[in-house]
């Protein structure tokens, strides 16, 4: 995705967003997507029986960074 980040036409395409919610999605930012995506399932997925966890691998380390650590969903 960081390869698009200089296209946001292309990744309101994607996303299907509008142009001005790109920048929302923090493509350009590892930590800041992955944060925007587990907070996006958070809110969306309402199922007590699992966990969300965000990870953000470094492809020139081979590192794991945990960004949000496992969370239990809630039910409604």
């Amino acid at each position: 995705m960081t390869d698009l980040a200089p296209f946001p036409e292309l990744l309101a395409e994607y996303f299907e967003i509008s142009l001005g919610e790109v920048e929302a999605k923090s493509v350009s930012n590892p930590v800041g997507s992955v944060r925007v995506d587990v907070d996006v399932i958070m809110k969306a997925i309402h199922a007590s029986a699992y966990l969300v966890s965000g990870l953000v691998y470094d492809v020139d380390t081979g590192l794991v960074e945990t960004v949000a650590p496992p969370t239990p969903l809630t039910a409604r």
